[in-house]
């Protein structure tokens, strides 16, 4: 009784979830992607699989819960650590462009240089949507005025940004 009771619970919970992720994948369609919308879905993955465990955990009690978690755990963080999720929500909010014309210009500007490269790649394929000339005008004089030499904060991708910034007609 006390398993089909935990499995109730566990399934339940489960439901639930799918039904967050649903929303909150509507919620994007219409408005947007965003770092914390992404890392949302991330870990409404993270807990679909430690809830699947957990529902053959309570069948199956020789398993460990404590390592599976531990192990998911660090695996879930590693992988979110090495993704970079600001190129990915660059790379899928110029896709929704693509499919229904809105763009959030500000939010991408507000995002590391992934987001002043995808409003580059952005301007090369659309130069007319409104705002985006201007928004990269002002980054270009504003580059010259942030660029730092030291070895220690060097980036690759803002190394890029910026030899795309000099090269850009605007």
């Amino acid at each position: 009784a006390v398993n089909l009771a935990l499995t109730i619970l566990v399934l339940s919970s489960i439901v639930l979830l799918i039904s967050a992720f649903l929303r909150l994948a509507m919620y994007e369609e219409a408005y947007g992607f965003t770092f914390t919308r992404v890392l949302a879905h991330s870990f409404m993955i993270f807990l679909i699989v430690i809830l699947a465990y957990t529902l053959v955990k309570i069948w199956l009690e020789k398993l460990s819960l404590f390592r599976f978690y531990f192990i998911s755990a660090l695996i879930y963080y590693t992988c979110i650590n090495v993704i970079n999720i600001d190129r990915l929500v660059v790379e899928q909010n110029i896709t929704r462009y693509e499919e229904t014309g809105k763009i959030d210009l500000g939010y991408l500007d507000s995002l590391s240089s992934a987001g002043t490269f995808g409003l580059i790649k952005l301007y090369e394929q659309n130069p007319e949507i409104p705002g985006l000339a201007e928004l990269l005008n002002q980054k270009k004089i504003d580059i010259q005025y942030l660029q730092i030499n030291s070895w220690q904060s060097h980036n690759i991708t803002r190394e890029k940004v910026y030899e795309m910034m000099k090269k850009l007609e605007l």
